[in-house]
């Protein structure tokens, strides 16, 4: 699993206010605020996209591994490329916002990132009162620094 810290260059405004339709879109689909490309670029992926997730009370994302099978197509990516899956919380994790890895269950404030390689087995949910938010960067790894 891919995890760490980062420093928080954001403001809860850049994804609070953002409008409905660009929520769960993903850039270069949708639009995200510029300061989520600056916190992108830092881990340094080829063929970066970016979107900012919503999970409303309630939500769920079951157990599953992303096959990446639009994102490879979009981008004809060779099947052998090393894709990365990278979530940053945005806000300070609260009761019931819930992101596991296998069979690791991802706690942190906000700045915290997890993340995988390929195709890993995950959940993601808010069984909570309150919004959760993160930014979700995929990308490919061209120097394979990510394990």
């Amino acid at each position: 699993m891919i995890k760490g810290h980062i420093p928080v260059i954001w403001k809860s405004e850049d994804y609070l206010e953002l409008p409905e339709s660009t929520v769960k879109h993903w850039e270069p689909y949708g639009t995200v605020p510029d300061v989520f490309w600056t916190v992108t670029n830092q881990f340094k992926l080829s063929m970066p996209i970016v979107g900012i997730n919503l999970y409303k009370p309630g939500q769920i994302i079951p157990w599953h591994a992303d096959m990446y099978k639009h994102y490879k197509l979009e981008n004809n990516i060779a099947d052998d490329k090393q894709i990365v899956r990278i979530i940053v919380f945005l806000h300070d994790q609260m009761a019931g916002h819930q992101l596991w890895i296998e069979d690791q269950m991802c706690i942190g404030n906000a700045g915290a990132y997890f993340g995988w390689v390929n195709q890993v087995e995950h959940m993601a949910g808010n069984v909570g009162y309150e919004d959760r938010h993160v930014l979700q960067i995929t990308g490919v790894d061209e120097d394979k620094k990510y394990k």
